[in-house]
């Protein structure tokens, strides 16, 4: 059998040289299972610290709000030497892969990296459709037009720019030109401070990631999500420790708002009340709606009895409806963090 292409078979002593391997390690990695074994190892570890990592954020939670003991300082300092080792391991692979270019394959030999060819900024911008940046950016230059009663092609007339060039920007159609933006935006009267909340979103349009800076204070509704859900196909939603919001009774988002320090009191009542928007993404079913839940999002919630028994049977009830699809993650892959309502 030929090898392929991008695989150069290299002797047994640059294998151990390059991967930081002993003997034994080596020899076991030209028939692939000291690697593998490795991997599973890492993968296991570091799945079962994560799930100890969230054992001890929801004690730590049950502790400050006077529901359990705090975590020993024995188990805490043990945990800490787990992160120690763990990083350690994690970082001893990293060096490993550094020191072979194109990293080894599951046999133990040093794969060739291929070169990527650098593409043209013009082919992106044909070739990227629909980003997340470039439609709230078309829905807010659309609402814009419409309130000022422009159309696409008296906009495109009055800048005297092709009818095609601004349809592509008002429809969140590929990559946003910023200085488009900020030249559409100002002829349809935009303010000064909204242009400068969308220029940079230009900028970034090709990002997967969004981030959003809400201070001390976390808003009544995300304004990212109000600007998208309008024409919503399908979505997909996931909340790391508590149940996601478009599934929550009222009662279980009052538990949860009430335990937060960063929900102010005089807050709550307004808050509950809009949970109905997020309600509506469900009960319209113009939307297929995934939820991934964790499963100690059921168990280990810190939600009064009484107020959790009526959200598991709300979830039943969101499950028989045809546009929702409701799937439980397993504690042992979660991703712990603080529950944030």
């Amino acid at each position: 059998m030929t090898e392929p292409d991008d695989v150069d078979p290299v002797s047994e002593s640059a294998t151990r040289a390059a991967a930081g391997m002993s003997p034994a390690g080596a020899d076991m990695a030209d028939t692939g299972d000291e690697g593998w074994r490795a991997e599973l190892v890492l993968t296991g570890r570091l799945s079962s610290l994560n799930g100890e990592i969230a054992g001890y954020v929801l004690r730590s939670l049950d502790a400050d709000a006077g529901r359990a003991a705090p975590t020993s300082v024995e188990d805490e300092q043990a945990l800490g030497q787990r992160l120690v080792e763990i990083g350690h391991a994690v970082i001893e692979r990293a060096r490993n892969r550094r020191a072979i270019p194109g990293g080894l394959d599951s046999r133990g030999r040093v794969v060739r990296p291929r070169r990527r060819e650098v593409k043209p900024a013009e082919h992106w911008s044909r070739s990227v459709r629909n980003t997340l940046r470039g439609r709230v950016i078309g829905l807010e230059l659309s609402a814009a037009a419409h309130a000022s009663g422009q159309t696409i092609r008296t906009v495109a007339h009055g800048l005297g720019f092709p009818v095609a060039r601004i349809h592509r920007l008002l429809s969140g159609y590929g990559l946003p030109n910023p200085e488009d933006v900020a030249t559409v935006g100002t002829f349809l009267g935009i303010s000064r401070r909204a242009r400068e909340q969308l220029c940079p979103l230009a900028h970034q349009a090709a990002a997967i990631n969004w981030l959003e800076d809400h201070g001390t204070r976390l808003p009544m509704r995300s304004r990212t999500l109000r600007a998208v859900e309008n024409g919503l196909v399908a979505m997909t939603c996931y909340d790391h420790a508590t149940i996601p919001r478009p599934l929550r009774t009222p009662a279980y988002h009052r538990a949860l708002l009430t335990a937060s320090p960063l929900t102010p009191p005089d807050e709550i009542n307004q808050r509950v009340e809009a949970l109905t928007h997020d309600h509506r993404l469900v009960t319209d079913e113009s939307a297929a709606c995934t939820f991934l839940i964790e499963h100690h999002a059921l168990t280990r919630t810190g939600i009064p009895t009484h107020t959790m028994k009526d959200q598991l049977a709300a979830l039943r009830e969101h499950a028989d409806r045809s546009n929702v699809t409701i799937r439980i993650i397993p504690a042992h892959t979660g991703h712990p963090a603080m529950p944030l309502p």
